[in-house]
């Protein structure tokens, strides 16, 4: 399959500068909303990990709100947010790899409607902010520190993507069996869920690069 830049190349070459225009902006405005998705997505995986790591290990009663939701300390409750922070992983890699392809095709748009803009990379200030995959981006392709910010985001890349999400997984389904046991239905369910949502995010990412 073409890449997102392929495609947008092929697309700029039946439109009219008119409607190139129109759909740029309309591209910019679904990006920005993209990346509040994003952003919440994240946090929300982040806070659902935190969670679980707090309740597994605690024997209290505790009770707490969410939301204006009243949730207790319950045995299902723990065997849950595994498979929830799983989800949201899997949903947070989604939206990633749609705020990339639209990057891509922005970037084909503008190069090729404001080229004297473009080439003193004055497109930046317009792109939307997605947290750490915008890490280094605000710095012009052609400064030297962009090789730098490129590093941080293949450091940071690797970590958000993959380790942590991979070890969070693994350790929560050790925990789920050692307080449950190898036998617990639900536990093996949300076990097998997990590890099916971070395979098939890697799987998206592994794909996207392909694609590259």
């Amino acid at each position: 399959m073409a890449s997102a830049t392929e495609r947008a190349e092929e697309a700029l070459k039946a439109l009219s500068r008119e409607d190139a225009l129109e759909y740029l902006e309309d591209l910019r405005e679904s990006w920005a909303e993209l990346s509040k998705d994003l952003g919440r997505t994240t946090i929300f995986y982040l806070l659902t990990a935190a969670l679980f790591e707090l309740l597994i290990g605690n024997e209290e009663d505790l009770k707490f709100a969410v939301i204006g939701i009243q949730f207790t300390n319950s045995a299902a409750l723990q065997k849950v947010l595994p498979a929830l922070a799983a989800f949201l992983f899997y949903q947070a890699i989604t939206q990633m790899v749609r705020w990339l392809e639209a990057e891509e095709v922005f970037e084909a748009f503008y190069k090729e409607l404001h080229p004297e803009l473009y080439g003193q990379d004055l497109e930046m200030p317009l792109r939307p902010s997605p947290g750490m995959v915008n890490v280094g981006r605000q710095f012009p392709e052609s400064a030297p520190h962009a090789i730098l910010g490129h590093a941080v985001r293949v450091v940071l890349g690797l970590a958000v993507l993959t380790l942590i999400p991979v070890v969070f997984a693994v350790q929560s389904s050790f925990l789920l069996i050692d307080k449950y046991g190898g036998g617990d239905v639900l536990s093996l369910v949300v076990i097998c869920l997990s590890a099916a949502f971070v395979l098939a995010a890697i799987a998206i990412l592994l794909l996207y690069a392909t694609r590259r």
